[in-house]
C-alpha cells in the first residue's frame, strides 16, 4: 500500500487547477456500506472544467472488490422556442482508492493513504473508462474513492461508476464480465435519461 496521503493528492490536484470535492466547501458523497455481490452505482454531473469527486463508503470483509468509472457522452437538442443543442462529455484522468482509518465521511483528515491508483494513460485504460480490481487481501473498512477528470462538453459532463464487493473472489475473467456489466448499467442509465428527455420534448411540442 502506498503511503501517499490524501492531503498530498488534494494539494497536487489544487496545484494542477483541479477543484476538489472532499474539502470543507464540498464534502464527499457517502455511499454507506457496500453490500457483497451487489453493485453500488454512483454518478456525477459536473459544470464545464476540471473536477475531483470523492465517494465515501465502507467495504465489507471477506471479499475482493472492483471499481470503475465511465464517461456518459450525451447530445441534447433543445425544442423551440429555445433551439440549439448542447453536449455532456467527460475526460476521465484518475481513479484512486484510499483507506479512511478514522471512518470520518464528512471530509479528509490527513490519515488517508492510497491503496490503488489508475490513470487513463495506463495500458487498457482510456479517458472514457477507467477500472481496476483488488484481490481478497484488501482489508475491510472505511474507504474513499476519488474520480478526477475534465468536463469538456458545452454543458459540462456526466459519468457513472460502480463499486463491486464479491465473496468468494472470482477469477479475472469473471471480474472482466462484472465490469462490463457495470458499464452496461451506466449505458442503460444514459439511454433511460435520453428517453425521458425525448418524452419531455415531445410533450412540450404537443403542448
Amino acid at each position: 500500500m502506498s503511503k501517499v496521503s490524501m492531503k498530498k493528492l488534494v494539494c497536487a490536484a489544487a496545484i494542477a487547477g483541479v477543484s476538489s470535492v472532499g474539502t470543507a466547501a464540498a464534502p464527499p458523497i457517502d455511499l454507506g456500506t457496500v453490500t457483497l455481490d451487489v453493485a453500488t452505482v454512483f454518478n456525477g454531473t459536473i459544470a464545464n472544467g476540471q473536477f475531483q469527486d470523492l465517494y465515501a463508503f465502507t467495504l465489507p470483509a471477506n471479499g475482493g472488490s472492483a471499481y470503475s468509472a465511465h464517461n456518459l457522452p450525451i447530445t441534447i437538442n433543445f425544442p423551440p422556442p429555445f433551439g440549439g443543442s448542447g453536449t455532456l462529455n467527460v475526460l476521465l484522468t484518475t481513479l484512486t482508492l484510499f483507506s479512511n482509518p478514522d471512518g470520518v465521511t464528512t471530509g479528509t483528515s490527513g490519515d488517508e493513504a492510497v491503496i490503488k491508483a489508475v490513470n487513463s494513460s495506463d495500458p487498457g485504460m482510456s479517458s472514457n473508462a477507467i477500472s481496476f480490481n483488488l484481490g481478497p487481501n484488501l482489508a475491510a473498512g472505511p474507504m474513499f474513492l476519488s474520480v478526477i477528470g475534465l468536463a469538456n462538453g458545452s454543458l459540462g459532463g456526466t459519468y457513472a461508476g460502480t463499486i463491486l464487493a464479491v465473496s468468494p473472489v472470482p477469477e479475472p475473467e469473471v471480474w472482466a464480465m462484472m465490469l462490463v456489466g457495470a458499464g452496461l448499467v451506466g449505458f442503460r442509465l444514459r439511454h433511460q435519461s435520453k428517453r425521458n428527455k425525448s418524452k419531455r420534448i415531445s410533450a412540450a411540442r404537443i403542448g
